[in-house]
Formats: C-alpha cells, sequence, structure tokens
C-alpha cells in the first residue's frame, strides 16, 4: 500500500511540474469579461433556427463562407481545398475553383472576381470571373507573412478588407488564441491599384467576420475573443477611430453580413465558456492549461445561433436553436429573398431556413 501511495504522490508531482513548466508558445494575458448576458432579454432562449434544410449535404466539409453572385447562384467553401457553386436550392452542385488549404471568408469584387481568404497558406487570393486558377493577392504586411487570414470584404473601389485573427498561431490552435488573449490580430487592406497591403487596425482579439458598409464610410468587424463586434471609421471626421457596435455578447461573434431591409446579421458560434471568462484573470493557470493535449481543452456546448443587430447595435433579430441535431457553429450567413443561407465550421451541409 505504501509503495501504491508513493507512486500516486510521484505521478502527481510529475503532472504538476509537466503543468508548470513545461515549453508552451502561449503567454496568456490578464482581462475582465464583460458579464455574460446569457439567454435572457434580447438573446432569449427559442427554437426560431430549428428547421434548417441542409443543402448539399455530405458534399462539403466545414462549409465556412456562404455567398450569393449577381446572377443569383450561391458560392461556399471546403475544408478540403474547394470552392462549391450550387443553385439556391442546392442543385447542380459543382467545383468552381479548387484553391487548396482551408479557404474561409469570401466576398466578390466589382469586376466578378471571387476573392478568398486562404488560411493554411496566410494568403488572400482572386479567382477570376467564371473561375480559373488562383491567383496570390497578397500573403505579407509591413514585410511579415500573414498568418491566420479569415474573412474578407471588398469595397466598391476593389479595396479588399481582411481580418487576420492572430500572427502567431493557426485556425488549429484557435483555442490557444483564446485562451492567451494577447490581442495580436488585425484588419489589413490590400490595394489592388499599388498591391500594396496595409494595417488598418491592430490590437484585436480574434478578430473574425468583417464587412464594409454600403457607402464605404465604415467597417464592422467581429472581436470573437472580446466578445464584441465594433465599428472601424474609413473616412469622415472619425476617420481612423473605432467604437463599440455591441458588447457583452452571449456568444463567440463569427461572420457579419448585411441584413435585408438595413442592419446586419452576425453568426454566433456557440454560447460563452464560463470556465473561459472564470480564468480571465489567472493568466498562470491558463498558461497551464496549454500545457495539456489540445484535444482535452474544453469547447463551449454547441447551438444554432444569429442575431440581426441595427446601426445603433440594438438586437432586432434573435434566432436559436439548442436542440439536439441543431445546425450549430454557424460561421456565416447570406439574406436572400426572406430566406437565411448558414455556413458553418464544423458540419457538412449549408443551412438553409425562412425567417
Amino acid at each position: 500500500m505504501r509503495r501504491i501511495l508513493q507512486a500516486g504522490l510521484a505521478a502527481v508531482l510529475l503532472l504538476a511540474g509537466y503543468l508548470a513548466l513545461w515549453p508552451t508558445p502561449v503567454e496568456p494575458v490578464a482581462w475582465d469579461p464583460p458579464a455574460d448576458p446569457g439567454l435572457t432579454g434580447p438573446y432569449a432562449a427559442n427554437d426560431r433556427l430549428s428547421g434548417v434544410a441542409r443543402l448539399a449535404q455530405g458534399r462539403v466539409s466545414s462549409p465556412d463562407a456562404v455567398l450569393f453572385d449577381r446572377q443569383g447562384s450561391l458560392y461556399t467553401s471546403s475544408a478540403d481545398g474547394r470552392i462549391y457553386r450550387m443553385a439556391a436550392d442546392g442543385g447542380g452542385l459543382e467545383v468552381f475553383a479548387d484553391v487548396g488549404g482551408r479557404p474561409t471568408g469570401m466576398a466578390f469584387a466589382p469586376d466578378g472576381a471571387l476573392i478568398a481568404a486562404n488560411e493554411p497558406r496566410g494568403a488572400i487570393l482572386r479567382v477570376p470571373p467564371g473561375g480559373g486558377p488562383a491567383q496570390v493577392l497578397t500573403d505579407s504586411v509591413d514585410g511579415r507573412r500573414l498568418r491566420l487570414v479569415n474573412d474578407v470584404s471588398v469595397a466598391a473601389d476593389g479595396t479588399v478588407y481582411f481580418t487576420e485573427s492572430s500572427s502567431r498561431f493557426h485556425y488549429d490552435r484557435s483555442r490557444w488564441i483564446a485562451l492567451e488573449h494577447a490581442g495580436d490580430g488585425a484588419v489589413h487592406a490590400y490595394d489592388p491599384a499599388t498591391g500594396r497591403t496595409r494595417v488598418v487596425r491592430d490590437g484585436l482579439q480574434l478578430p473574425n467576420g468583417v464587412v464594409v458598409s454600403a457607402d464605404g464610410t465604415y467597417l464592422l468587424v467581429s472581436e470573437t475573443g472580446a466578445y464584441r463586434v465594433i465599428r472601424h471609421w474609413l473616412s469622415g471626421p472619425r476617420a481612423g477611430a473605432s467604437e463599440t457596435l455591441i458588447d457583452g455578447l452571449p456568444g463567440y461573434p463569427n461572420d457579419i453580413a448585411p441584413a435585408a431591409g438595413g442592419g446586419h446579421w452576425v453568426a454566433l458560434m456557440s454560447l460563452r465558456s464560463p470556465l473561459l471568462d472564470g480564468l480571465g484573470g489567472w493568466p498562470g493557470l491558463r498558461r497551464a492549461i496549454t500545457r495539456l493535449p489540445y484535444t482535452w481543452l474544453p469547447e463551449p456546448a454547441p447551438i444554432g445561433f444569429v442575431i440581426r443587430v441595427d446601426g445603433q447595435g440594438q438586437v432586432t433579430a434573435n434566432l436559436q436553436d439548442p436542440g439536439e441535431g441543431a445546425f450549430s457553429a454557424v460561421s456565416a450567413v447570406a439574406d436572400r429573398d426572406g430566406t437565411l443561407y448558414l455556413g458553418t465550421e464544423t458540419g457538412d451541409a449549408v443551412g438553409r431556413v425562412t425567417y
């Protein structure tokens, strides 16, 4: 019995030493998370997102992005590097382009070209109208190679705005980014006229979705790691300044898209993690957690969740599905003719639901 106790104590000491001393690239920063409103008030629980139809099921993998072209064709990305095109009802699925890696955000340029963020390659790509080989527009900023490029939005003048969620880690270590909370994300702009890429706004906490306003005066950016959406002014008297549009969200905001009739849809990937929030002021413990096998790190419970916000940051629609088998981990929204088309980071289909 004594030997068993000694062996148990030795194992505990070894584990404690491992969690305290084993090298890790993660350097967490202490922070005070905003209060979690939970599913109350404008976020009250409901099942308005239930009954989602699944398009192209089993033929796409983690279709992160969804968008329509001017002709009404629906496009989505797949984790196998392919970009697919289909009819709005899911029919006629075909490969539009194969760009390798994992295309995340996508948007159309004024000339009809498809612009895509390719996360593993750390590059922003241009696919010609009608498809074909992709061209790298940019893969660096200020002499540094890009890392976790995420979403894109193209202005009327062709400027490509895109998020870099982290300058240090790739998508497969996104939980580390949230645990670290170092603010190493940014929004960049690529100018097709000069071929140059510049920093628009840095110091962001896991920035994800980005969309340029219809008049081109500002950007909306979802800061996934800070549970908020910010507005960054591009022109006018406040050019270069940022403000919070909506704060203290009950989940992790992902992509942002214009809503029919005004405002914007914000996809929420999941509810917040009470454990992660509770460890906000304990960077040492968060650092120790990153020494555990990555797959052991806590993952929030799945839920289908999108909200619509107006220009003042007020929630004007709240659609959820907490049920088993929900279309969850919603990553993107496209609003067309009273119907929402949904992307996901984990599923094998594009979602469609009338709201």
